[in-house]
């Protein structure tokens, strides 16, 4: 099995992987090892020795199968697509001789489109000055080949960015990418487009509300030290507060310093919510290895929601 193609640019090892039938293990390169010993074990199975062998170092030949044939061409398509190749062609040949077959996948690519320009659609018009300010962060830009990788690594990073601003709630299936592809030379126009908050209200069936994103704030602080995981309705008799808004939750005494639990946490009751805060808030808990186990969790109200609240 091959792939041809006289495009220098593309990853042979990645289209590689998405072929779905494969020919025997070699070992060095050279030597169908496990085939080897397959075909000398499965002579005689009767022997236990032997059917160890074929059942655990040995490997069945492969027969061709066409139908997988015609799945890795469609599949090598679809990469040459996702990839900026909207007009390469993919030929599968199939050559027999002594009972044996090679496929050959021909590809002939073409040329990539490029990004011609990169513009932007934001429904919220206070989200807006806020993405526009990070653009020259963007991991698409103008020059760029087209890969569909990119966009999803854009999404990534819009959300990553978006919810270390405090829009707790906001998810990659916010942002959608349409591209304009009827320019000519194989170019491209991106049009990126951020919509509002949908969301259903449990109280009114068959309902879907729409609101300009949030920015949420962290209002209380509980700590649990002696939190079960697997446990649900656990009641917790004992409470020191801290301050207004921090507070220890346990039973019958507390085992551990404040200021030891106090020191990992990176966010405060004020302070606006940051998903890089939380993510090394729980790893700076782990690296104390005083717990099995810790979670940073948020429990918000219909009224917190509203209120732009987390506890």
């Amino acid at each position: 099995m091959a792939i041809k193609t006289k495009n220098l640019n593309l990853d042979k090892d990645d289209m590689m992987a998405i072929v779905k039938q494969k020919p025997n293990r070699k070992i060095l390169g050279l030597i169908r090892f496990h085939l080897g010993v397959y075909n000398y074990a499965h002579r005689d199975t009767s022997k236990r020795f032997r059917r160890w062998l074929e059942n655990t170092v040995g490997e069945a030949p492969l027969i061709l199968d066409t139908i997988l044939t015609k799945r890795s061409a469609a599949q090598l398509q679809l990469y040459l697509n996702k990839n900026g190749y909207f007009k390469a062609q993919v030929k599968d040949t199939t050559i027999l001789k002594d009972k044996k077959a090679s496929v050959i996948y021909k590809i002939v690519a073409g040329k990539p489109y490029i990004i011609n320009k990169v513009t932007f659609d934001i429904y919220d018009t206070l989200l807006k000055p806020i993405l526009l300010s990070d653009t020259a962060l963007s991991l698409i830009k103008p020059g760029q080949v087209y890969s569909e990788n990119a966009l999803q690594a854009e999404r990534q990073r819009i959300t990553a960015y978006l919810r270390n601003k405090g829009y707790y709630q906001f998810v990659p299936e916010y942002i959608y990418f349409e591209g304009d592809s009827s320019l000519k030379s194989n170019k491209i126009n991106i049009e990126l487009t951020i919509t509002d908050r949908y969301f259903a209200e449990p109280i009114v069936s068959d309902t879907t509300f729409v609101e300009a994103h949030k920015t949420f704030v962290i209002e209380n602080i509980f700590i649990y030290p002696e939190y079960a995981l697997q446990k649900e309705l656990q009641i917790f008799n004992d409470t020191l507060k801290i301050n207004d808004s921090t507070f220890f939750c346990y039973n019958n005494e507390l085992r551990y310093k404040t200021t030891t639990l106090l020191k990992p946490i990176l966010f405060k009751p004020g302070s606006i919510f940051s998903q890089s805060d939380i993510d090394n808030t729980y790893k700076r808990f782990n690296s104390l290895k005083t717990f099995k186990s810790s979670s940073v969790d948020f429990i918000f109200t219909r009224e917190d929601m509203y209120r732009g609240y987390l506890n």
